[in-house]
């Protein structure tokens, strides 16, 4: 079956929110290393006024507990099947240094495609394979951290007291995400739990869907019909984010390149052992 452009963008997200509400990092977010050059980050503009967006989005808040029921049963079945086939390392915090930073993030400006990048990023043998499939359509992959300050910023999204948040693209550049209301879908708003859809400031073809447990979070930005930010975290790392632009038509002609039979799940991001 040949998937349409449109079909797999939804797929896409779709599976983005599943990561996302899925597995949950504990801690806050981690701060910025010491003595990091500090620079503004390019924003697209600033919110001043409630906007819409053309495509529709249903998130049923009931459907979280669902999605969180359940896990640690999937994650004794995924210890014994992937038992001496799938090899696990432990990773260390900030494993790179900062090249430009602002309040927010920091990112780290190389292009992580090669193995020994990759090693750095994730944390099984799996997740690795994985990523070097993927090489074929990434244009780009940084690490990119991520302080606290942020996530009480997104505080105030959650809670409706703005409608807009900064999200980090690659080289230092950032996202102004306008939310709309009634496009904000949280049970709790004194939780970073639940899903956004909105677009970026100034241009509303430009579509962002984003699910967030914590300080984790899976986003994409539709920057064109053939072209996403996505933003997902290093594995077990608090506050690190690993951001890659994506060629879609790239992606939708490299052979076998959709496992639609073995779709990403949350504990893919997370040791399993």
């Amino acid at each position: 079956m040949r998937l349409s452009k449109l079909d797999y963008a939804l797929i896409v997200t779709a599976a983005g929110l599943l990561v996302a509400c899925g597995y949950r990092v504990a801690t806050a977010g981690a701060p910025l290393p010491a003595g990091a050059h500090h620079a503004e980050g390019r924003t697209t503009g600033k919110s001043s006024r409630p906007a819409t967006i053309s495509t529709a989005h249903t998130f049923q808040g009931e459907d979280l507990p669902n999605l969180l029921q359940g896990r640690a049963a999937h994650h004794e079945r995924l210890r014994t099947q992937s038992s001496g086939q799938t090899q696990y390392w432990d990773l260390s915090p900030h494993p790179l240094p900062e090249q430009t930073s602002n309040a927010h993030f920091g990112w780290t400006g190389q292009n992580l495609k090669d193995e020994g990048s990759l090693r750095l990023l994730a944390n099984n043998s799996r997740m690795l394979a994985r990523m070097q499939r993927e090489n074929a359509w990434t244009n780009k992959r940084e690490l990119v951290y991520v302080n606290s300050d942020f996530f009480a910023e997104a505080q105030l999204l959650v809670s409706g007291e703005q409608d807009y948040l900064d999200l980090p693209g690659l080289d230092g550049e950032v996202h102004r995400v306008v939310v709309p209301d009634g496009q904000r879908h949280f049970d709790n708003p004194g939780q970073l739990l639940g899903a956004f859809v909105g677009h970026v400031d100034g241009h509303p073809e430009q579509s962002v869907r984003a699910g967030l447990c914590g300080d984790t979070w899976s986003v994409q930005i539709f920057l064109d019909p053939m072209t996403t930010i996505e933003i997902s975290d290093r594995p077990d790392m608090s506050g690190e984010w690993v951001v890659s632009q994506l060629d879609l038509e790239k992606q939708l002609h490299a052979a076998g390149s959709i496992p639609c039979a073995e779709p990403r799940t949350p504990d893919d991001l997370a040791q399993s052992r």
